[in-house]
């Protein structure tokens, strides 16, 4: 008789160990199974999201092992702690994948608890634009680490989206489907999968359905999507809809914003200029934006529209979990921390100013591998490259001192800081 696991059974990575909440349940979509769990002797919220299936189911095994390549530490993006094959606990090989909980419910859930296709309150429509902003945060994050071959989700959903309990906050989930590097690790050469880059009709682009290499293009159509579903309450793409807009014939539909589908609200001048965002993100590939950032530049300029000034921008728009920031400290300014980097991989030296409770993204080279904090005239760094590790000038508590040193697979990183005062001057810390 088959092996199974239940509530208060331990599994065991070999360094770590985690007890089952709860029963598991049977993914009928994803082949695996899935259970909240506890990681024991661990400090504070030992709450963990438990994956697993055994490594002869190959449709299930696959994407779950592809989804650990994903370990990204970023705020809206799902963190993937730790992934171990075993066959301890089931009596067969199985892979067991272990990410963050976040104790809220998906986003097509929420707008259902929320009214759905009612017309949004004032509170409503800034949660929704802050839901838009964090989405292009996370996506613009994950698609920096390699310019020339992006990480790509591929499956950009409502339900691949999760709300937090105190509806702030949203962090993009399941990556299983993801294109996390076609690059060949020996030859450095691009290689192309002989399988359909996935997605879910009525949020993927419709040339997916044939295409075989993935791009970032790809989410941002996605993304078009999610932000339709905002505006309007429900799937833009409805259920009759769901293979016709695929076709040649269904082109219009694919690429072109229907505005009568949004609610009333967002069919009004005011919002013009998100409307062209959004057609822009979902237009023909040639005529779309070919990278995130670029949206979120415009992206902010309607916002700052919307809000009036950059004041209040910047009260409604500014988020301290990315920051840090305290709410009392908001909009107030102080001496900045200058940062001398020197990158031995292109022996270039470069210079930054961070000012207090700003963040700055560091690169070697083309790679972005670090994210660099000042929070209360102290400098903190967030890892954003799996290799990274710091070999001088640096606790654990992250906080970074003057002739730190880095490296990762990319380079190497040596830093050094000066604290710049009012008058222009500078000294070293």
């Amino acid at each position: 008789m088959e092996k199974t696991l239940c509530k208060g059974d331990v599994v065991c990575s070999g360094t770590r160990e985690y007890r089952l909440l709860e029963d598991p349940v049977m993914n009928q979509d994803k082949l695996n199974w899935h259970v909240l769990a506890a990681e024991m002797n661990v400090p504070g919220d030992a709450r963990r999201f438990m994956k697993y299936t055994l490594k002869d189911n190959v449709a299930a095994y696959l994407p779950l092992k592809r989804e650990s390549k994903f370990r990204i530490r970023y705020p809206y993006i799902e963190r993937v702690y730790d992934y171990f094959e075993t066959s301890g606990p089931l009596g067969r090989e199985a892979a067991f994948l272990i990410a963050e909980y976040e104790d809220g419910v998906d986003l097509r859930e929420f707008i259902c608890r929320e009214g759905g296709q009612g017309e949004d309150t004032p509170v409503q429509e800034r949660q929704y634009f802050s839901y838009m902003l964090q989405l292009l945060y996370a996506a613009d994050n994950y698609s920096s680490y390699n310019r020339s071959d992006p990480l790509v989700h591929r499956d950009l959903k409502p339900e691949n989206i999760m709300v937090s309990r105190d509806g702030r906050r949203i962090k993009i989930v399941d990556f299983d489907w993801a294109h996390t590097d076609r690059r060949d690790r020996i030859t450095g050469r691009l290689s192309f999968s002989s399988q359909k880059t996935g997605g879910t009709p009525g949020y993927m682009d419709p040339r997916a359905e044939h295409q075989y290499v993935s791009d970032i293009q790809a989410d941002i159509y996605s993304l078009a999507m999610v932000f339709l579903f905002l505006l309007s309450g429900r799937d833009y793409i409805r259920d009759d809809e769901i293979y016709s807009y695929m076709e040649p014939e269904g082109r219009d539909l694919a690429y072109r914003l229907q505005v009568w589908r949004l609610k009333e609200q967002y069919r009004q001048e005011r919002y013009r200029g998100l409307r062209n965002i959004i057609q822009k993100m979902m237009d023909v590939f040639e005529k779309r934006y070919d990278g995130v950032r670029k949206i979120l530049s415009d992206f902010k300029g309607f916002l700052i529209g919307y809000c009036g000034s950059q004041e209040e921008y910047d009260l409604y728009f500014t988020f301290p979990e990315l920051l840090q920031v305290p709410e009392t400290m908001r909009g107030r300014t102080r001496e900045p921390i200058v940062v001398s980097l020197y990158d031995n991989e292109s022996d270039r030296y470069t210079s930054l100013e961070i000012g207090r409770y700003q963040m700055n993204d560091v690169s070697i080279g083309k790679h972005m591998v670090m994210s660099l904090c000042n929070i209360k005239q102290e400098l903190y760094y967030i890892p954003l490259e799996e290799s990274l590790k710091c070999i001088s000038g640096a606790g654990e508590d992250m906080k970074i001192r003057s002739g730190a040193e880095f490296e990762c697979r990319y380079g190497k990183l040596s830093l050094r800081l000066y604290m710049k005062k009012r008058g222009g001057e500078s000294y070293e810390e």
